[in-house]
């Protein structure tokens, strides 16, 4: 166990975890730690023996992976990964910028937050092997499968498929249903899109039940009421609720924001605006789509008002 309680701010894609980890990081003594687990960044932060994103880790795997994440919560720097990052210059200023940080922070002193959807099915594991503090963002299937739709972005069915331990686990209700997508309709961006909030949804069921300690917030309240919900979860994982803290926090999420990201705003958006930007970006036909085949999932955490 590391000498600082870690922080896990983890979701599906597209449902707010940057947002939610990048505020929380606003508090005293908490280190921002971008994605370890997906293996297209290239960081200070970047876990080297994670080959694909979406990893599933677990007791039965663990030995490949742990001492990696170890020496990342723990703020150190293995030389082989100074030199891969050395033989790509494109990604050095960004290696340069986390290593100032490792440099120059304490691990027994500073809590490290790892922001990472992409560790989302190795979550109880993290929690388990490293005592990580658990937040999980959820998000309304329409604004998920609209986000996706946007940005044309195929949900990593594949990833999933190809790791027998996670549909060994938790997923072999799936996979006949990921093999007939993947073989028949590989391009279908809602479909994709659909079955990955399914997923995601089904395993969430899973961590709600086993793990009540940890904390599931919906994307939409904290958008609609930002400094009471950031104050909860403050609270609640033992940080400072600073003035710095509910400054940026209202910076971030303030009504003079634009509703949808632009560049040059990065993550500063009209919070309870972008509740419902996911009605102009789906047509009548796909809304109903997204509802029929999610609701059993969705009443959970959707009423009808929610539609």
């Amino acid at each position: 166990m590391t000498a600082c309680k870690p922080i896990l701010v983890t979701g599906l894609v597209r449902s707010g975890t940057t947002w939610v980890g990048d505020m929380i990081a606003s508090a005293p003594r908490v280190v921002y730690m971008q994605e370890p687990f997906n293996p297209q960044y290239l960081t200070a932060f970047s876990a080297t023996t994670i080959s694909h994103r979406l990893k599933y880790i677990c007791k039965a795997n663990e030995n490949t992976h742990y001492n990696d994440i170890r020496q990342i919560l723990d703020f150190k720097i293995p030389f082989k990964k100074i030199f891969n990052i050395a033989k790509k210059p494109l990604f050095i200023p960004a290696f340069l910028k986390d290593y100032s940080v490792f440099k120059f922070r304490n691990h027994s002193y500073h809590r490290p937050l790892m922001k990472d959807p992409m560790a989302f099915f190795s979550a109880e594991w993290l929690a388990d092997r490293f005592d990580a503090d658990v937040i999980i963002t959820i998000r309304h299937p329409a604004a998920f499968v609209g986000s996706m739709k946007v940005k044309q972005w195929k949900y990593g069915i594949r990833r999933i498929l190809k790791q027998s331990l996670l549909i060994e686990h938790h997923l072999g209700i799936f996979e006949h249903e990921m093999k007939s997508l993947i073989k028949n309709h590989k391009n279908d961006y809602i479909g994709l899109a659909l079955l990955g909030w399914k997923i995601f949804y089904h395993m969430l069921s899973k961590y709600e039940r086993n793990h009540p300690e940890w904390l599931f917030i919906r994307h939409e309240d904290l958008s609609a009421d930002p400094i009471n919900g950031y104050r909860d979860i403050y609270q609640k994982l033992g940080l400072e609720f600073t003035d710095r803290a509910k400054r940026r926090i209202l910076e971030f999420s303030s009504a003079a924001n634009p509703v949808e990201q632009h560049n040059g705003h990065k993550l500063k958006r009209d919070s309870r605006s972008n509740i419902s930007t996911w009605k102009s970006r789906l047509t009548a036909g796909e809304i109903e789509r997204v509802k029929k085949e999610t609701f059993d999932l969705a009443q959970k955490y959707y009423s009808d008002s929610d539609w």
